[in-house]
This record gives structure tokens, sequence and C-alpha cells, in this order.
């Protein structure tokens, strides 16, 4: 089992990744988060998925007045980080995250942004729908750990890669404690182990980084949609397959 990695460093801005605008928006962020060795590459990486959901928000003036966001997915806190920065209004963040090692980041980086720990809330697991795993798991499922970069970890056997036992959680049960009403997921192909229909009422909006690295999951993408387009669900930005990247964000809402 893998260790608890302190080796952390201060993200140094990448702005000439980007147009002086969105290294503009951006710099204050990465400056003041922490990561590993080379994590600087995952932040840039995290940016680029995220910001059209976030360029999104910002055009439409969507804001989030004293909401909950359920983080599934919370890595070291580099999205909510961004969703923060520019998505007024967020009462209370709750995130997932299985990887120990991300779960020391984010606490550090994400404690300088809400005013109390009631304000944000870690919970260290993995996420699915509980009948949709192995029965003999039961509360605990192997992890399979990125060789070079930790927000590629993922509930499905890879080849050549270590893994450690991490808790689960149901997701029904988080939606029904927390009741979020926007729910953002990144959580490397772990959103098809997951139940979308029948959401509580809670649930308005859905961002989500949907992944294609297996061949049956455009079929699985294509079924997820159709549950949450029964309950009444839009796609203002609709999944698009990236047959380079195998990865696409998108959103859906229930908003009147």
């Amino acid at each position: 089992m893998r260790g608890i990695d302190e080796r952390w460093i201060s993200c140094v801005p990448h702005s000439d990744l980007r147009t002086p605008v969105e290294a503009g928006l951006f710099r204050d962020i990465e400056s003041g988060m922490l990561v590993r060795d080379r994590g600087h590459v995952g932040i840039i990486l995290e940016q680029e998925e995220w910001r059209p959901v976030i360029h999104h928000y910002i055009k439409n003036g969507i804001q989030f007045r004293e909401e909950t966001i359920l983080d599934l997915g919370g890595h070291i806190g580099a999205a909510m980080r961004f969703f923060h920065a520019f998505v007024p209004g967020m009462k209370r963040v709750v995130s997932v995250e299985p990887d120990p090692n991300n779960c020391m980041l984010y606490r550090r980086n994400m404690e300088r942004l809400f005013k109390t720990e009631n304000d944000t809330h870690l919970i260290q697991g993995a996420v699915v729908t509980r009948e949709n795993l192995d029965p003999d798991l039961h509360e605990r499922a192997p992890l399979f750990l990125g060789k070079t970069y930790s927000a590629s970890n993922t509930l499905f056997p890879v080849r050549g890669r270590d893994a450690i036992e991490v808790d689960v959680f149901d997701f029904e049960f988080l939606v029904d404690l927390y009741k979020p009403t926007l729910i953002k997921c990144d959580i490397e192909g772990s959103e098809y182990l997951i139940n979308w229909a029948n959401l509580n009422p809670c649930v308005q909006e859905i961002a989500m980084e949907l992944h294609f690295n297996r061949p049956d999951w455009e079929n699985e993408m294509i079924m997820l949609q159709a549950d949450l387009m029964v309950q009444g669900f839009k796609a203002i930005k609709p999944p698009k397959v990236n047959d380079f990247r195998k990865v696409c964000t998108a959103i859906w809402t229930r908003r009147l």
C-alpha cells in the first residue's frame, strides 16, 4: 500500500499556455495551490477540462445562492477553487475523493477559501451506486493508481497499476443527506457505476466529465443522458465524443 506523500510544492502559474485574459483569471488560483512534484501539469489539465463549464457560468451570470455543491472526484481541490472564484454564491462544498494523498492536499488547498469547516466537507472514499459493485467488495473497493497523474485513479482494473483499498459510499445516500443543487462529477469512468435515474428533486444541475476509454462507455453515456432527460434535464452543453482524448465535459440543467 502506498504511503502518504508529503513532498508538496507551490504551483507556479503557466500563463504562457493561455491567453492574457485567461492567465489573469487563473493566476491567483494557481499561485496559492499546493501540488505534488510535477502536479502543476495536472492543474493545467484540470483547467482545460473545466474551462468550458466555468465559461458557461460566467457568460450566463449563473450564481449559486446559498447552495450546496456535491463534488464527486475532489482530487486536490483545483476544480472547486475555480468554481469558488468564478461562480458566486456557493455556500457549501461536499467533496468525495478516494486517494489519501489527494485528500491531504485538498484540505490544505481549501482551508483558505471558506470561513468555517461547516462550509466544506471532505469524504475520503469512492462513490458509486452500491448495487453496481461486485457484492464481494462490500464496503471497500480497489482503487487503481495513475502512474504519472493522480487524477487518473480509477476503480476499473488497469494492467500494471498499483492498487489500494478505499472506502465506498453510496451515491443516493450522499445526495439525500446533503441535498446538493449542483453535482460536479469527474470520477474516471465511475460515472457509469452510478444510477442517475430518479434523482432527488433538489438536484437542479449536473456538470460532468465523461470518459470513453472503454468500448462500451459511449453506449453507457447515451443511457446516462437518457436517464437525465426523462427527469426534465436539458443538455445545455451536450456531451461530444472526443476520439483523441477520450473525454469530454457536459452540463445538464432543469432549473426553471
